[in-house]
Formats: C-alpha cells, sequence, structure tokens
C-alpha cells in the first residue's frame, strides 16, 4: 500500500477496504463543517513533536467521547473499522490520543460482550521472563493488587487499565492475549482454556 489517504495502492484491495478509506476522507470533509464527522473526540493536553512533513505540531489529547453512532454506521456497512488512535476536538484540531483508551471507549459505547488487547506477550505474567507463569483469568479487585505488587508494570499497565474501565462500564468480558501466535483470538475465544488472561468483574 503506497498511500491509503490519497487512494493509491501498490496491489488490489478488497473493496470494503476501499470503501472504508474513502469514508475516512468522507469524514475528514464533514468534519471541517461539523464536528461530529469525527469518531473520536478528544481535548489538548500537550504537543509532543514536529511531524515535518506536513510541518505541524503533534498534539496529545485526552480522550472525550466515542461516536458511537458513526460506529454502527459502519458496521452495519458491513465493514470491520480499523481505528487510528487520532481524535478531534471541538475546534477542529487533531489530538493523539491513547489507543488503549480509544478501544475501550468504543467497546463500552457499542455494548461489545468482549473487548481483546493484542500485546507481544501472552497476557498477565507472575514472572515477566516466564511465559509458563501465565494468569489465565483474574478479577478486577486481582488486577489491582498485582498494579500494586509490581506484577503488572510497564505498557502492560494501560492496557489492563483500559480493560478495567471496559468491564466498569458494561463490557462483559477483556482479554490480553498474544499478537504473535498464530490464530490466538480464536484460541482464546473458543477454547475452555484460553490462551491469554481473561479478566472478568
Amino acid at each position: 500500500m503506497k498511500d491509503l489517504w490519497s487512494g493509491r495502492f501498490a496491489a488490489p484491495l478488497d473493496p470494503r477496504i476501499r470503501a472504508f478509506t474513502s469514508s475516512l476522507d468522507w469524514d475528514r470533509r464533514i468534519a471541517r463543517h461539523d464536528v461530529r464527522g469525527s469518531l473520536a473526540h478528544a481535548r489538548m493536553l500537550g504537543a509532543t513533536g514536529i511531524i515535518a512533513a506536513a510541518d505541524a505540531a503533534v498534539l496529545v489529547g485526552g480522550l472525550e467521547r466515542i461516536d458511537a453512532e458513526l460506529v454502527h454506521r459502519i458496521a452495519l456497512g458491513g465493514i470491520i473499522p480499523v481505528v487510528a488512535p487520532i481524535a478531534r476536538s471541538a475546534d477542529g484540531h487533531l489530538y493523539n490520543v491513547n489507543a488503549d483508551s480509544v478501544a475501550w471507549k468504543i467497546a463500552a459505547e457499542v455494548q461489545a460482550e468482549k473487548l481483546v488487547y493484542l500485546s507481544n506477550v501472552p497476557g498477565i505474567l507472575r514472572d515477566k521472563n516466564d511465559p509458563a507463569s501465565l494468569i489465565s483469568s483474574a478479577t478486577l479487585a486481582e488486577c489491582d493488587e498485582l498494579m500494586k505488587t509490581n506484577v503488572i508494570v510497564g505498557g502492560m499497565i494501560p492496557k489492563i487499565e483500559a480493560g478495567m474501565s471496559a468491564l466498569k462500564a458494561g463490557v462483559r468480558k477483556t482479554h490480553v492475549i498474544s499478537g504473535l501466535q498464530q490464530h490466538s483470538l480464536l484460541l482464546e475465544i473458543f477454547t475452555p482454556e484460553g490462551i491469554g488472561t481473561e479478566i472478568r468483574k
């Protein structure tokens, strides 16, 4: 794929992907006039750097809300959306927001049954150097304790916190699984033992 936004592709794409990239352009056009055209909405937190090609500041935003109606419209069109963690503010500016937060907010807004996070590790490990120490299931209270005792550390913290927020907002279960293992999603969802960590209330 050469240029997603301009519609120039190095190889033929599934028509549904073309339709979705077209919807992104449509989203940008109507958002100039109506902020509701953006799926995610944010407020500014601060500047983090410069994009040389665009000569514009990359701003960090705090996620405020998700346009659930737009998500439903995309889904009803038979499209699986790939959502970038970019949100628009009320004044039309674009902000970089936390991808884990975007995911749990969307899951909560659409009343999802499950929210699954892909990681480079199998799930929550009691010993980060030992994949065999995988915790296959944990409650909200257990996750709190695992963070307090530094079992959950580093980049796993925002994923677990996001998963916990999703549960509190009505999502039934959240999961953290390895994105490096073939068929990991199917194995987690459709086998009794799963292959990652399931988080439940």
